[in-house]
């Protein structure tokens, strides 16, 4: 007699979620590249509108996507290592696209902006790695899945939240650091790296400001992924 499992479709791990994170991503740079590729060799400064989108989408797949599926699933038998795989598959394809842009025949950004994409969207994975280890380390938890969804959402979009707010509550401001409430979130994080800098020479530049702002979701990802790691083994014992 058959019996039908509900958690079927998380037998295949690690390979399938592999195999549907690469697909996303493929599918993010055909849905933004795809209207440039089709005319062959393009111009730099007609290919980086659309890396931005696709980096966007990258960046909505690390902080809203992948939560979504995992808590859609199953907890998994031993978190600390499913999400380390979780966080590997995740953080490496974006960060390679990421300093790929940097190529002189892609998006040819100097390599200080592809570091500092790179860092915020690493910082992210661990941030929202910690986050499903710490839920899902807890079996007598209460808390609803949506709620510790909800709470993943809000941070990402914390920081958008706030540079648009204060764009609009202090217009004659000028919104230099405003503005980098929208390198706090990977979603948008792309559109405030390589936003056009002209005026310094480059297309685009990254200040000391967003360096500080990189590595501190950079350190805190780590220290939130030690903190949820650390915990989970304490109540394994």
């Amino acid at each position: 007699m058959n019996r039908h499992d509900p958690w079927a479709h998380r037998r295949g791990e690690p390979r399938l979620f592999i195999v549907c994170w690469a697909v996303y991503l493929l599918a993010a740079s055909i849905t933004s590249l795809g209207g440039t590729v089709w005319v062959g060799m393009v111009a730099t400064d007609v290919y980086r509108p659309a890396a931005r989108i696709m980096l966007g989408l990258a960046g909505l797949g690390v902080a809203v996507l992948w939560p979504m599926v995992r808590l859609c699933q199953a907890a998994p038998q031993r978190p600390v290592e499913a999400f380390a795989v979780d966080m590997t598959v995740v953080a490496m394809p974006v960060m390679v696209v990421a300093m790929a842009q940097s190529l002189p025949w892609m998006g040819a950004w100097p390599p200080q902006v592809s570091v500092v994409l790179s860092m915020v969207f690493v910082g992210w994975t661990l941030i929202v790695g910690a986050l499903l280890l710490a839920y899902f380390s807890r079996p007598e938890r209460r808390t609803p899945r949506w709620a510790c969804m909800l709470l993943v959402v809000a941070l990402a979009g914390a920081g958008p939240a706030f540079a648009w707010g204060a764009a609009w509550a202090w217009p004659v401001v000028p919104s230099a650091y405003a503005d980098l409430g929208l390198l706090a979130s990977p979603i948008t994080a792309p559109f405030e790296a390589v936003r056009d800098r002209a005026w310094s020479g480059f297309y685009a530049r990254v200040e000391r400001a967003h360096w500080v702002l990189a590595g501190a979701i950079l350190a805190g990802g780590i220290v939130a992924v030690a903190a949820a790691a650390r915990r989970c083994a304490a109540r394994s014992i």
